[in-house]
């Protein structure tokens, strides 16, 4: 049997929690706490207080979160895959440039409310939305 270094398992059981369609969405700030689920239902937890306040997303298995956030909030953004993404604004009004697992991506969101689609430029079949309160 093959014995995995330390970090490495370490790496591998924090994926093991995360199945295929999962998006997890990790808000920082006022809240703390973690909220995971099927990327098609769970509700994005958007950080407490200012626009200010911190929130992470991460994209896993080509599948976007749904992205929920306070008007020019900064967000971060995980790559769970293996391979760069971008979120990009349909309407080309913001990009988060392309990021990858070794450097997340930021984001500071729209200061408009409202509910902004969302591509990534690398995978043009990811699609999802970003909605900002």
């Amino acid at each position: 049997m093959t014995r995995l270094p330390p970090l490495l398992a370490a790496a591998a059981l924090t994926l093991a929690g995360c199945s295929s369609g999962t998006a997890v969405t990790t808000p920082t700030g006022a809240e703390g706490a973690a909220a995971s689920g099927p990327a098609s239902s769970a509700g994005a937890a958007s950080a407490a207080g200012t626009s200010s306040a911190a929130a992470n997303f991460t994209i896993k298995a080509y599948v976007f979160p749904p992205f929920t956030a306070t008007a020019g909030q900064k967000i971060t953004i995980v790559d769970g895959d293996g391979e760069p993404h971008t979120v990009t604004a349909d309407d080309g009004s913001f990009d988060s440039g392309s990021f990858d697992a070794a450097a997340p991506g930021t984001l500071t969101v729209p200061t408009k409310p409202g509910v902004y689609p969302v591509h990534c430029t690398v995978h043009p079949t990811m699609h999802g939305t970003l909605t900002v309160k």
